[in-house]
């Protein structure tokens, strides 16, 4: 302790400095930890409560967005797979029209067939002109069934091939891809859909033409050719549409609404 009774002024002026020194800090340090401690004003916990509304927005919207980017690419697949559905049904009008075109060339129409054709087919310039001469004439290959007699002369010199051919100008693919002679399924290729019989009269007139052209080809060669021709337009149309629901269920498993 200090003797007060010894000591002098200026030291005491000193002490009482110090004194009121050390006061003012220990006060200082209690208002720090009270203002530390003490609990946030209203305005402050609704500051708090607006960001955190505001950042709950904020991720609110970026999930529409991403839901809305998730919709539109849906739509696209939609639409892709759509098109990829009704992609068969449109090669095959395509190629129909290929066929079409195949059996009325017009080099045989205008004249303007070359000799690297003529070789090919083995057809000589006189047949050529005779088949000018009757390119717009029909021939009655039985009651009811015509051809144009430019389409005749323009048939393969092979029988089979000439089958096929006759069969193509008559017969649609999808036709024939859903038809047998008989009416019946056959054996080389099974489909889910009851068979049409193809027209026979058409048939028979097919069989009598070709046989009429060659004479070693029997009416039971032309149906084997026939049979053939319809068991594989059903096998590659069965394909199509396999190929095209195994698409279809993998776009479905991998997007769903």
């Amino acid at each position: 302790m200090v003797d007060f009774g010894t000591v002098s002024k200026p030291e005491l002026n000193s002490l009482l400095r110090q004194f009121y020194g050390s006061v003012r800090n220990t006060k200082g340090q209690q208002y720090a930890i009270s203002a530390y401690a003490m609990p946030h004003t209203d305005s402050e916990s609704e500051l708090d409560q607006t960001l955190s509304k505001s950042e709950l927005q904020t991720q609110l919207d970026i999930a529409n967005y991403k839901n809305e980017e998730l919709k539109r690419e849906n739509s696209m697949l939609r639409k892709s797979l759509s098109l990829f559905q009704e992609l068969p049904s449109l090669l095959d009008q395509v190629r129909e029209l290929n066929e079409m075109k195949a059996h009325h060339p017009r080099n045989i129409q205008d004249g303007s067939q070359d000799n690297a054709t003529m070789e090919k087919d083995g057809t000589s310039s006189e047949e050529i002109k005779t088949e000018q001469q009757g390119a717009g004439d029909m021939v009655e290959l039985a009651e009811g069934v015509t051809i144009k007699n430019n389409v005749l002369a323009r048939l393969s010199k092979d029988p089979k091939k000439k089958v096929t051919e006759l069969m193509s100008v008559f017969f649609t693919r999808q036709l024939m891809a859903s038809s047998s002679l008989s009416g019946k399924q056959t054996n080389a290729w099974r489909s889910l859909d009851a068979k049409k019989q193809l027209d026979p009269n058409i048939v028979a007139a097919i069989a009598k033409y070709v046989q009429e052209k060659h004479s070693d080809f029997t009416f039971k060669d032309v149906t084997n050719v026939m049979r053939t021709k319809l068991n594989n337009e059903s096998k590659n149309r069965a394909m199509k549409t396999e190929g095209t629901f195994s698409g279809a269920e993998l776009l479905g498993d991998s997007h769903g609404d």
